[in-house]
C-alpha cells in the first residue's frame, strides 16, 4: 500500500488488513506499523486474490483493529473531526491484488477536505456607513459533518456541529480549535493575505431539509458596532459538477465584503452583498510510501 504524501504531513501510525476477495471476504491478516519510513513496507498473506485496506492516523488502538474479521466490519469503524491533526490527518485507501505479485502500491487520501479563507476585504463604497470596517472579526465553519466512516462512502452528515451557527460546546471539543475557528481582526478596504485553513468531512446531500445542511463557510463581525454575519454555501455554485463538500478536495476563497450581512449565520445573505471568487483543487501528491508483497 502507499501513502502520496503531501508536504508537510505526517504518517505516525499505518494500519494494513488484507481480506480475501471472495463473497466472506475475511481477513487474512493484520499488520501495525509505527511511523514507518518512504521505503518498503512488507507484509505477508496466503495465496489468492486480496483486497487490501490501508489506514493511517487513526485514533483507534491494535485492540480495536483486532476485532475487525471481515470487510463488513470496517464499516462501523469511524473517526471524528475533533480529534484530527494538521499535521498528521487520517487517510485512508484500498487495493485489489493477486497476493505473491510485488510493486503494487496503493494511494491513501484524507478523509477531510480544507476551505480556505485567502484573502478579504471590505468596499461599503455609496452605503451610507462608507468608510467603515469591519472589526472584530472572525471566519468558521457551520453544518460540518463531524463524523466519518474510514471505508466506504460519507455523502452526508451522520453528525453535525455548528449546527446553524457557532457553538463555544462543540468548539470546545476539538483538540486543535484552528480546524474550524480564525480569528482575523479588522477587515478593511486593503486585501488582508488571511491563510486560513478550516476542515471537514465530506457532506454533499442532494438538497437541504430537517435532517441535512449544506457546510457554510461564516464570516462574523461588527459594522457600526452590530454584529453582522456573511454566510457562504460552500462549493453550491450551480456550475459546479459536484456540489457541496467532497472528499480530499481544497476550496480556496477570495471575498470582498460589500454590504452589511444577514443578522444570524444561517441564513443567505443576498447577491451583491458580497464578492466570492472560489477555486476548487484536488489534494497535489507527492512523494510515496510503498508496500510489498
Amino acid at each position: 500500500a502507499v501513502h502520496d504524501k503531501d508536504k508537510g504531513t505526517d504518517m505516525l501510525t499505518l494500519e494494513v488488513l488484507v481480506f480475501n476477495d471472495d463473497p466472506l471476504h475475511r481477513l487474512d491478516c493484520y499488520q501495525r506499523f509505527e511511523k514507518p519510513d518512504s521505503g518498503n513496507v512488507d507484509i505477508s498473506s496466503q495465496n489468492g486474490q486480496k483486497i487490501i485496506m490501508a489506514c493511517a492516523n487513526s485514533n483507534f488502538r491494535r485492540e480495536d483493529w483486532m476485532q475487525v474479521t471481515s470487510l463488513s466490519l470496517l464499516t462501523e469503524m469511524k473517526v471524528d473531526l475533533e480529534n484530527e491533526v494538521r499535521e498528521s490527518p487520517v487517510l485512508s485507501g484500498s487495493i485489489k491484488i493477486n497476493a505473491g505479485e510485488e510493486g503494487h502500491s496503493l494511494s491513501l487520501e484524507r478523509l477531510h477536505s480544507e476551505v480556505i479563507l485567502r484573502t478579504i476585504s471590505c468596499d461599503f463604497t455609496g452605503r451610507a456607513y462608507e468608510g467603515e470596517n469591519i472589526r472584530n472579526a472572525r471566519v468558521y465553519l457551520t453544518n460540518v459533518n463531524a463524523t466519518c466512516p474510514i471505508w466506504g462512502s460519507c455523502g452526508y452528515a451522520e453528525r453535525y456541529v455548528n449546527r446553524g451557527g457557532i457553538s463555544e460546546d462543540d468548539i470546545s471539543r476539538f483538540t486543535d480549535r484552528s480546524l474550524i475557528i480564525d480569528t482575523l481582526g479588522t477587515i478593511g478596504s486593503e486585501t488582508m493575505q488571511c491563510g486560513t485553513a478550516l476542515i471537514c468531512y465530506p457532506n454533499h446531500p442532494e438538497s437541504e431539509g430537517p435532517g441535512t445542511s449544506f457546510t457554510r463557510l461564516v464570516i462574523e463581525g461588527e459594522v457600526g458596532g452590530e454584529t453582522w454575519f456573511w454566510p457562504i454555501e460552500v462549493n453550491m455554485d450551480a456550475g459546479s459538477e459536484h456540489r457541496g463538500i467532497g472528499r480530499n478536495m481544497t476550496y480556496i476563497y477570495d471575498i470582498v465584503i460589500t454590504r452589511k450581512g444577514s443578522a444570524d449565520p444561517d441564513t443567505a445573505i443576498e447577491t451583491g452583498n458580497i464578492g466570492i471568487r472560489m477555486e476548487v483543487r484536488e489534494w497535489k501528491r507527492k512523494e510515496e510510501y510503498e508496500e510489498v508483497f
